[in-house]
């Protein structure tokens, strides 16, 4: 039993020796963190390429059973976090996601999910470059931002940026051509 679920998970050894709970967790939550891409040009998030126009994009979330609260923003499970607000952002075409982890009073909870979040990163990307309270981990299609979001007394979660390149530099250039 305990072979087959590491199987289901990903985690184990050929060797016979069993993956510790930590592992496990870590291996069922990060695939929802998988930023692979399908076509090689634009970050995904939940396996749907960041592009295209916003409406399309929340309809997809939506499919996967996030729940939509507003225009662009939506509510569900993610990384095995209940309550996550994600944003997405940019209209046609998308140009990133932003996930907010729900939010705690508890520093050492903060401390506690973003630290899990980003062994979950780490495993799938590699080491991130790290500054105060915020690992980026690059990809050639974009980049993925874990922050701590600390505002005033007992209102701070983490936050989780995916934003992909080609549709900020689509964005760009639309701008520097309007402007002329």
């Amino acid at each position: 039993v305990a072979e087959e679920l590491e199987r289901e998970l990903g985690v184990g050894g050929a060797s016979g020796t069993t993956a510790t709970k930590t592992e496990k967790q870590v291996a069922r939550n990060s695939s929802d963190l998988d930023a692979t891409t399908n076509s090689g040009s634009h970050l995904t998030f939940k396996g749907l390429e960041i592009t295209g126009r916003r409406a399309d994009f929340v309809k997809a979330l939506q499919q996967q059973g996030f729940t939509a609260t507003t225009s662009g923003e939506l509510s569900g499970k993610f990384a095995g976090f209940k309550g996550c607000t994600v944003q997405v952002n940019g209209d046609n075409p998308v140009q990133s996601v932003r996930v907010l982890f729900p939010k705690t009073s508890d520093w050492n909870q903060l401390e506690a999910d973003y630290d899990s979040i980003q062994a979950m990163l780490t495993q799938k990307y590699g080491n991130p470059q790290v500054e105060t309270n915020r690992a980026t981990f690059s990809t050639s299609e974009g980049d993925i931002v874990l922050d701590a979001y600390v505002q005033g007394q007992g209102n701070w979660y983490v936050i989780l940026d995916y934003i992909d390149d080609a549709g900020i530099n689509v964005m760009q250039q639309g701008s520097a051509i309007d402007d002329l």
